[in-house]
C-alpha cells in the first residue's frame, strides 16, 4: 500500500517503527513507545465538557462500556506535549473560534477525531471478545489488524513533520467537514459518536460543532464536498447533520479504489505523495449511487427506519434538508430532537452499514 525509502534516521518516528508496533497496555497508543517508567492513561472521549461519565459506548461485539473507564495508555511526551497541544487547538477551533475560522484549519480536527477513532481500536484490539474468557480472542477480528495502520502513520503529524500531497496540492490525508449546529439544552443530548471501521468514517456531534472526517484520500471531498458544504453552510438540526453524514458514509462504501503512496523520509521528517485515485483504469472511482442502500445508512446515523424513509419502490428518499421545491428547510430544535436511546451511544451494527 505504502512505498518508503531505506533512509531511517531514528526507529523512534520512522515507517519502519510504526508498521512494527505492538499493541499492548505497555506501550504509548499514539507512539508506540515502550512505557519503561511514568505512564498516564487518558480518557478516549472529552469527559467533562458533554457529562458522558455515565453514558455508555457500544463497541463492536455490542457490549457497553462506561465512557468513564474508557481509557488509553500514553507516554509523558505524547501526553504532555503533543496530544495536550492538540487538545487545546482543537477546543479553541470548536468552542471559541468562529466557525468561518475553523473551518481554516481543518487538518487539527481531522487527526483529533481519528485519534478518537484509534483510541477504540487500540482498546478493542486489547479487550476480550467474551469477558468469560479474558485471555481469549480480541474484540477487534484479527483480519482488520493492518487495515489502520497508513491512517495512524497520517496522524503522527503532531510528533514529527509529514507533509502530504495528492494530485501535486499540499492538503490533508482525507476529507474533512465541519458544520454549524442547533444544540440541545439537554448536555447529555449534545454528543454523539458514530464510525464505519470498514470505511473508516466518523461523525461527531459536538453540541454546536458537526464534524465528519473520512480517511479516504480526499476523494469523498473532491466528489460531493461542494454539495455537503453548499447544504451547510446554515445552522442545521441534528437530523440535518446525520443526513450530510450519511451521504457521505454511504459515498465513502462506493469508493472502489485503494489510495496508494510513495513515501520518503529525510532529515526527520517525511513526504507522502498519493498516487493518482484513477489511477490507469477508466473505470469510474465510485460505484453506481442506489438509494435503497443509502436508506439503510440514513437510518442508521438517524435512528428512523428504513420504511419511513423509502416509503415506495420509487428511488424516493426523505430529505430533511430542502423540500419539494428544492428550498432550504428550517427545522426548529425542541422536542422532536430527542432520539432513540440507541443512537445516543457508537453505532454497534456498524458492520451491517
Amino acid at each position: 500500500m505504502a512505498k518508503a525509502d531505506t533512509h531511517r534516521p531514528g526507529r523512534q518516528h520512522s515507517l519502519y517503527a510504526l508498521s512494527e508496533r505492538i499493541y499492548s497496555g505497555k506501550r504509548c497508543f499514539y507512539c508506540g513507545q515502550l512505557l519503561r517508567g511514568s505512564r498516564t492513561r487518558e480518557h478516549v472521549f472529552p469527559q467533562k465538557r458533554f457529562g458522558l461519565a455515565d453514558q455508555y459506548l457500544t463497541l463492536l461485539n455490542g457490549t457497553q462500556i462506561p465512557y468513564r473507564p474508557f481509557t488509553v495508555p500514553r507516554c509523558p511526551t505524547c501526553n504532555n506535549v503533543h496530544l495536550s497541544k492538540l487538545e487545546k487547538r482543537v477546543q479553541s477551533l470548536l468552542f471559541e473560534s468562529p466557525i468561518a475560522v475553523a473551518r481554516r484549519d481543518l487538518k487539527d480536527i481531522y487527526i483529533w477525531a481519528n485519534k478518537i477513532l484509534l483510541g477504540i481500536v487500540y482498546a478493542e484490539r486489547l479487550l476480550p471478545l467474551s469477558r468469560r474468557y479474558p485471555k481469549g480472542r480480541a474484540i477487534l477480528p484479527r483480519e482488520m489488524h493492518d487495515m489502520f495502520n497508513m491512517t495512524h502513520f497520517l496522524i503522527q503529524g503532531l510528533r514529527f513533520p509529514i507533509r502530504f500531497t495528492a494530485e501535486g496540492e499540499e492538503r490533508i490525508p482525507g476529507s474533512a467537514f465541519l458544520f454549524d449546529l442547533k444544540s440541545p439544552k439537554n448536555p447529555e443530548l449534545r454528543f454523539d459518536f458514530k464510525d464505519n471501521l470498514f470505511t473508516l468514517c466518523v461523525s461527531l456531534r459536538l453540541g454546536n460543532r458537526g464534524i465528519v472526517t473520512l480517511s479516504d484520500g480526499g476523494a469523498i471531498d473532491l466528489s460531493v464536498g461542494d454539495l455537503l458544504r453548499r447544504d451547510g453552510k446554515r445552522k442545521l438540526h441534528p437530523i440535518q447533520f446525520y443526513e450530510l453524514a450519511a451521504k457521505a458514509f454511504y459515498k465513502a462504501t462506493l469508493l472502489n479504489r485503494t489510495p496508494k503512496y510513495i513515501m520518503t523520509e529525510f532529515n526527520n521528517a517525511v513526504e507522502v505523495m498519493q498516487m493518482p485515485l484513477m489511477g490507469l483504469s477508466s473505470k469510474p472511482v465510485f460505484d453506481d449511487w442506489n438509494q435503497t442502500a443509502y436508506a439503510h445508512m440514513l437510518s442508521a446515523l438517524t435512528g428512523y427506519p428504513v420504511e419511513r424513509l423509502k416509503p415506495d419502490d420509487t428511488d424516493r428518499v426523505m430529505t430533511f434538508i430542502s423540500d419539494a421545491e428544492g428550498n432550504p428547510v428550517n427545522i426548529p430544535l425542541g422536542r422532536s430532537t430527542n432520539r432513540s436511546p440507541a443512537m445516543k451511544n457508537r453505532t454497534g451494527e456498524r458492520q451491517q452499514l
